[in-house]
């Protein structure tokens, strides 16, 4: 290979990692698409940094933190340079009045694989610490919707009277610095039916339906103003799609905890999730 080929290569790999798309490289070069593949190729298996984040200590924790900024900037890159092919794709399809319907769904992917991995940098970037996903008790939830989805519970009985109830508010993977929080938990509205046989009744029903959202509830077992302080700074960023305690029962002292969910997509069981420490208080007079 001839000192000048070389060189163009390394050109070609530097504006690939870029973010560059495929179509302007070529362009670019005088290159075709597929020759573009071929010299640089979206290396998912050569990592500079650890594929496993280990820390024990202050010190090493910090070291990780910067070991995940770099692996979380690598993943927004690959996700771009995908998702610029798959719209350059899409143009062609259209052109030739081709179906693009699942390269639409993989353009939709791709665009939540983008937003999940830039929200997760935001956030480690503010300086919060990744976590394992623990079980949690959610008390905020994240929405831009300005009323709750209109849909009603039935709940029937022949014994007595009944109580339909309607799911919780669930994450909407929100783009950064939009909506609101809210509580999961909605203001429902109620109705009762009674059916009368002979005088007497025969089965209770109820009607449930959200009429509007409720206001966040901080959990009392955390209300401390060092954690709710904390827990306003992080909910001021606007990152975290949801954020709630642990453990999720009633225990002294749980943990603060913000999580960012990737959007759901068709046909996924669960939608992919990071968690973070948001806050933490410890009773010394406890132990």
């Amino acid at each position: 290979m001839s000192t000048g080929t070389e060189e163009r290569n390394q050109q070609i790999i530097a504006a690939r990692e870029s973010g560059a798309s495929t179509a302007a490289i070529a362009k670019r070069f005088s290159l075709t698409p597929t020759r573009i593949f071929q010299i640089a190729p979206v290396r998912r298996s050569q990592r500079q940094t650890p594929t496993h984040l280990v820390a024990a200590d202050p010190q090493e924790m910090a070291a990780a933190r910067g070991h995940l900024a770099e692996f979380l900037q690598r993943k927004i890159v690959e996700a771009r340079t995908e998702a610029s092919d798959v719209s350059e794709a899409i143009a062609a399809a259209l052109q030739n009045n081709w179906n693009c319907s699942a390269l639409d769904r993989q353009d939709q992917r791709l665009k939540s694989r983008v937003m999940f991995y830039e929200k997760a940098l935001a956030v480690v970037e503010a300086g919060y610490t990744l976590i394992p996903n623990f079980p949690l008790s959610i008390f905020a939830v994240r929405v831009n919707r300005k009323t709750p989805l209109k849909r009603t519970a039935f709940a029937e009985s022949s014994y007595r009277e009944t109580d339909a109830s309607i799911p919780d508010e669930k994450a909407k993977a929100l783009a950064a610095g939009e909506g609101r929080y809210v509580s999961p938990s909605q203001l429902v509205h109620r109705e009762n039916f009674t059916e009368q046989k002979e005088g007497k009744t025969v089965k209770w029903t109820q009607a449930a339906w959200p009429v509007e959202f409720d206001s966040v509830d901080f959990p009392l077992v955390a209300a401390r103003p060092v954690v709710m302080e904390a827990a306003a700074r992080a909910m001021a960023l606007k990152l975290f799609d949801e954020i709630g305690i642990s453990p999720p029962q009633s225990q002294p002292d749980p943990l603060i905890i913000g999580r960012i969910v990737m959007k759901r997509q068709a046909g996924w069981r669960e939608p992919k999730s990071l968690s973070f420490l948001i806050a933490w208080h410890l009773d010394l007079r406890t132990l």
